[in-house]
């Protein structure tokens, strides 16, 4: 399995930023779902819902990864080089897009679950070649109605405050 995939150091944190691990050997052969085991264990959870939790992917935005730095799409279109080149015909710029086909915004970036049979070290791989920056985040991924209820376990229900303050500060739970 060191021939299909590199071995590698993951950081894991927690809904808060708080790190879980910092540079966790991940040896080639450990899917997400022993990751997962070996959090839960550094964690000492003894809920049962345990097993509702999940790592994921968070991109990060960079600071300066603004509008203005972003190369516009326009500037690479073959009218564009012609014109450049002076050998567009009329010389005259193209008229401007109307505004309801421009797109100014950019989609927000999503925290995306990892399957448990996913390799941390396919992600790691997958989103250096793409110049992504990227943290894994230690998060429950399953609510299912009637599991709510109360834990005796602190360590879960510190977990369930952190990721519910972090859904109402993001905006996904709006407050009324």
């Amino acid at each position: 399995s060191y021939k299909e995939r590199q071995p590698i150091l993951a950081t894991i944190e927690l809904v808060d930023g708080t790190p879980l691990t910092e540079d966790l050997p991940i040896t080639p052969d450990l899917s997400v779902a022993k990751v997962l085991e070996i959090c839960s264990h550094f964690l000492s959870l003894t809920d049962e819902r345990s097993s509702m939790f999940g790592i994921f992917v968070v991109d990060i935005e960079d600071d300066d990864d603004d509008a203005s730095t972003r190369a516009d799409p326009a500037e690479f279109s073959s009218y564009s080089a012609a014109r450049r080149d002076g050998s567009a015909p009329g010389g005259d710029d193209p008229p401007p897009l109307p505004m309801h086909m421009v797109n100014t915004s950019i989609p927000p970036r999503t925290p995306r679950p990892l399957r448990s049979k996913d390799y941390l070290g396919d992600i790691t791989v997958a989103m250096v070649r793409q110049h992504i920056r990227f943290t894994f985040v230690y998060k429950r991924k399953i609510f299912l109605p009637g599991s709510d209820g109360p834990s005796k376990d602190p360590v879960f229900m510190r977990l369930s405050y952190l990721q519910a303050a972090d859904e109402v500060i993001s905006g996904n739970i709006p407050i009324k």
